[in-house]
């Protein structure tokens, strides 16, 4: 496992994210799974509940299935406790998601239908 800082990466497919908190508060947390352009998977972690450790970057796995896994099943770990909701985990040029889920918007959020 590698560390990446993602904050300038180029071409990151961000594919799932969560979030714990409000996004305007200083509670609000952040995970979110996906890969890098060379195929690597990773899983990110940002906001007050982070460890320091996760602000040095994203946690890098390899490109294949079982790095995949990793990832992910990392990305779970971090959400053991508090509540979590899923978000849209990338967007296009005019606010719109693009991982793929059926999203709706409901005032200032996105959600997921039931």
């Amino acid at each position: 496992m590698d560390r990446v800082d993602l904050t300038h990466a180029y071409g990151v497919d961000r594919q799932r994210k969560w979030a714990s908190g409000s996004p305007a508060g200083w509670e609000y947390t952040a995970v979110v799974f996906g890969r890098l352009p060379d195929g690597r998977w990773f899983a990110e972690r940002r906001g007050q509940l982070a460890d320091v450790d996760d602000r040095s970057g994203a946690c890098v796995f390899g490109d294949d299935e079982q790095s995949e896994r990793l990832a992910l099943r990392l990305a779970y770990s971090w959400m053991r406790d508090g509540e979590w909701d899923p978000m849209p985990a990338s967007f296009d040029e005019f606010g719109r998601p693009t991982d793929g889920l059926p999203w709706i918007r409901i005032g200032q959020r996105w959600r997921l239908p039931d």
